[in-house]
């Protein structure tokens, strides 16, 4: 870690194995106890690259409820490193791919930049730690001593991937009550995976359906059960784009490569499983 200012680093978009696409995990948010905060996620979105064996995950969640102190959950296949990212690549994304975010009804998501009225800066991650699978109960045991509450319903879910010995990045947040939902600061997790997989299994946790977006530039174009292609596209290099224009996205993608957009209306009571993402 280099603190909360640190840049995207330089990754290689790399050769995608064809029988993985990717791993992208939403997780799920646990209050502060005897908070009473109506907390949870109307909006997710991520970009991901993977060569060879190598996952590289940016993710940036909503966050809605008036919640004061809260941690975020990501469980991850495998022993990850993680850091700090650039809200600004999803600026940059969205004109590589020209998406737009378009939430379901009754769903509110936080407002987007460059669209209508500014959007308010992102919620600075306060700090994160990662938690092994190699000790029973170190998940649930680190939120209860931390003070965040672990409802019923998380630990099944949790010795789930415990079983399976994935582990998880718990990031701990303060924020100030506020009416509209707004973004976190985004993440940036490298790690190894051998299947991709799409670990949504904490977001069942959730009162309140999630708009899911997913960026994926590699080798191939990708496609998730339940997720609606929204943009393809060959490679950005051949764009108008200059590098100097979309500084954060060229340092991702340094080679010729496919661009997939996926979008889906998660809704927690449909959630029993993950989510498989493959080659198109």
């Amino acid at each position: 870690m280099r603190g909360r200012s640190m840049a995207l680093r330089v990754a290689v978009v790399a050769g995608l194995a064809l029988q993985s696409a990717g791993v992208f995990g939403i997780g799920a948010l646990f209050p502060r106890q005897g908070s009473g905060a109506n907390l949870y996620t109307p909006g997710a979105r991520a970009f991901i690259h993977r060569s060879g064996l190598r996952e590289d995950l940016i993710l940036q969640i909503g966050f809605a409820g008036k919640p004061a102190e809260f941690a975020w959950v990501i469980p991850i296949p495998s022993r990850p490193v993680a850091q700090f990212a650039n809200a600004s690549i999803f600026e940059e994304l969205r004109r590589v791919f020209n998406p737009r975010l378009i939430p379901g009804p009754g769903t509110r998501v936080p407002a987007e930049p460059g669209k209508g009225e500014q959007g308010p800066p992102p919620v600075q991650i306060q700090d994160s730690t990662i938690i092994s699978p190699y000790e029973a109960g170190a998940l649930p045991r680190w939120l209860r001593s931390n003070g965040y509450e672990v409802p019923d319903a998380a630990y099944g879910v949790i010795q789930d991937y415990v079983k399976h010995q994935w582990f998880f990045v718990v990031a701990r947040v303060r924020a100030s009550p506020a009416e509209n939902p707004r973004w976190l600061q985004p993440v940036w997790i490298t790690f190894q995976s051998q299947r991709a997989v799409l670990p949504i299994k904490l977001a069942s946790l959730g009162a309140k359906p999630i708009v899911a977006q997913l960026f994926v530039a590699a080798d191939v174009f990708v496609r998730a059960p339940g997720f609606v292609e929204a943009y393809r596209s060959d490679s950005p290099a051949r764009t108008s784009y200059k590098q100097n224009e979309l500084p954060l996205f060229f340092q991702v993608v340094t080679r010729d490569c496919k661009l997939t957009e996926l979008r889906r209306r998660l809704d927690p009571k449909d959630i029993s499983a993950d989510i498989a993402i493959v080659p198109k």
